[in-house]
């Protein structure tokens, strides 16, 4: 129920089904939660893939705020409830409804607000007032003064929104496709994964569903399983393959871990030369390092998290075998960024060090009962790296080994 929940709502099919996975008058307050001053986003918590800032405020960043905002007011209009949150912005986009809100060039914010079946947008005596269209579950302009522009969003068929700066893709390329609409193999497969990430950690999942807007699933490739895809810019939307529940278990605290990774840069800056060139353990080709620094964060993530579905689950060789990388991974990754001296922050030291003791850790104690598969990953990442900038250098097949 969850799944096709989360599913009709990423569809723009039902503009409530968001709000019917909670109470409506908690919308609210579980985003400003999630971005403002949420204690998983600011110091150590073990359920949440391991290591975090020191304690501190995570910015709200005001057109990714403002966007959430949208859709919290859509969700909470349609199902009932109040909302309202004064915001540092001069324009809003209803991203269901297709509709863009802008009040023009003023120092005032705009308040919004969702109460008695109406979302209103207000700046001084400038107001804006919609309403759910009959049948649609969208939102239409029901009242606004002349001095605002209302105009429709545009959104194309290859899933991109209008912005002031042109179009901008939703974190996709160019080469995926959204499962549209999805099956039946889709949702059971997305429901799985969400019943695995809740058996490896409640807490993780908890966190993943009061930030993230939509599961998307994506449609599978020929001849691959599995792939996946996030975006800076969509700090809630995580897109991934759902065929294989375990792999899409995999790919989710992938993305997860990036989009939550980018939280913590709004309010913390982690390295002081974030451009510097930095050999990659998961990639053929040489990246800077901040990507190398998202990287071994994503995949101490996703270590963790089968670490501990490990522990009620009984795993095959194979599954040792990819946790035993994907420890290494981590290990070799910050090796390389030591390497490399991308001039680390104190807040991004602590991140790192704080990743490399856990993973070391972790490591020895896998190392004794599977010392065979930690020696084999080590082996082949380190052949990979040596061929760095080499015509020998090739794809890190032993990702998906």
């Amino acid at each position: 129920m969850v799944a096709r929940a989360i599913r009709a709502h990423a569809r723009h099919e039902d503009t409530a089904a968001v709000g019917r996975l909670q109470v409506p008058s908690v919308v609210a307050e579980q985003l400003e939660k999630a971005l403002a001053a949420d204690a998983s986003f600011a110091h150590e918590a073990g359920g949440c893939g391991g290591i975090h800032l020191p304690p501190g405020r995570i910015q709200k960043e005001p057109r990714v705020y403002a966007d959430l905002c949208g859709l919290a007011a859509e969700a909470t209009v349609t199902v009932g409830g109040s909302f309202s949150e004064p915001l540092a912005v001069s324009k809003i986009v209803f991203a269901h409804s297709r509709l863009a809100i802008d009040f023009g060039d003023a120092p005032e914010p705009v308040t919004l607000a969702a109460h008695d079946g109406e979302v209103r947008l207000s700046r001084g005596d400038t107001r804006v007032t919609l309403a759910p269209a009959a049948g649609t579950g969208t939102l239409a302009v029901r009242r606004s003064s002349p001095r605002v522009q209302v105009r429709q969003s545009v959104r194309t068929a290859d899933m991109r929104l209008a912005t002031e700066d042109g179009l901008l893709p939703l974190g996709i390329p160019d080469f995926f496709a959204i499962a549209e609409p999805p099956g039946d193999e889709d949702l059971a497969g997305l429901e799985r994964t969400l019943q695995l990430l809740e058996r490896a950690s409640p807490q993780t999942l908890a966190e993943l569903t009061a930030v993230a807007r939509a599961l998307v699933p994506l449609q599978r490739p020929p001849g691959r399983a599995i792939h996946s895809s996030s975006a800076r810019e969509l700090p809630g939307v995580v897109y991934a393959v759902f065929a294989d529940p375990l792999e899409a278990l995999a790919m989710v605290c992938h993305e997860y871990h990036h989009l939550k990774l980018f939280l913590l840069e709004e309010s913390a800056t982690l390295l002081g030369d974030p451009s510097r060139p930095v050999n990659a353990p998961w990639r053929p080709d040489t990246r800077q390092a901040e990507g190398v620094l998202h990287g071994t964060y994503v995949f101490f993530g996703i270590a963790t998290t089968f670490a501990r579905l490990f522990t009620v689950l009984n795993p095959t060789r194979r599954g040792y075998r990819r946790l035993a990388i994907w420890r290494a991974c981590v290990e070799a990754g910050i090796a390389q960024l030591a390497s490399a001296d991308a001039q680390p922050t104190a807040a991004g030291e602590a991140l790192v060090n704080g990743m490399g003791a856990i993973n070391a850790a972790a490591l020895a104690e896998l190392e004794e009962s599977h010392h065979h598969e930690v020696q084999r990953a080590r082996r082949v990442i380190g052949e990979h790296l040596a061929a760095a900038g080499t015509e020998e250098r090739r794809e890190p097949w032993y990702l998906l080994s």
